[in-house]
């Protein structure tokens, strides 16, 4: 038990952490599907969210509706960042991802990139909650589709205990 971490070649490492976001300034940019997930996940646990994006899925825009998220109709700009202490580029747009990673970066935001391929300091992982239990569960950003089957498999193995 314990020990050392080996770092496998090339491959970033990641600390799992808990953090408290409930009431913290979170900007997710971008309105999609990704950017959906990760602003769902974000306000599950109490965040403060703004999102940036020209365009919002239907669970975003009843959130925004609600008062739940703020929503900033235009396309990301660098002053959108300020302020915020987590920051999500979710846009389909490489480019414009590496541009909100790299403007969250100087003003010192925590920066989820989720851009394929691209090395993120902040991960999200797959979550399941059971009782008093949190199992998280990440791949440090190479397989998420693995965290989640392997999440899934904690879950129902959680369930079962209690049946």
């Amino acid at each position: 038990m314990g020990g050392d971490i080996k770092e496998e070649s090339g491959r970033k490492r990641y600390l799992p952490v808990a953090l408290d976001v409930d009431g913290m300034k979170c900007l997710v940019v971008g309105g999609g599907i990704v950017g959906t997930r990760k602003t769902m996940k974000l306000t599950e646990y109490g965040a403060n969210v703004t999102v940036v994006s020209p365009v919002l899925s239907s669970e975003l825009e009843k959130l925004a509706e609600s008062g739940r998220i703020s929503w900033i109709n235009e396309e990301y700009r660098t002053g959108h960042v300020s302020g915020h202490k987590i920051v999500v580029a979710a846009t389909l747009n490489d480019e414009v991802n590496l541009q909100v990673a790299s403007d969250a970066k100087e003003l010192g935001a925590c920066t989820c990139i989720t851009s394929r391929g691209e090395s993120s300091p902040l991960i999200f992982p797959a979550v399941c909650k059971h009782g008093g239990l949190t199992v998280a569960v990440n791949s440090d950003g190479q397989n998420c589709l693995a965290s989640r089957t392997l999440r899934d498999t904690i879950a129902k193995f959680l369930e079962d205990k209690d049946a």
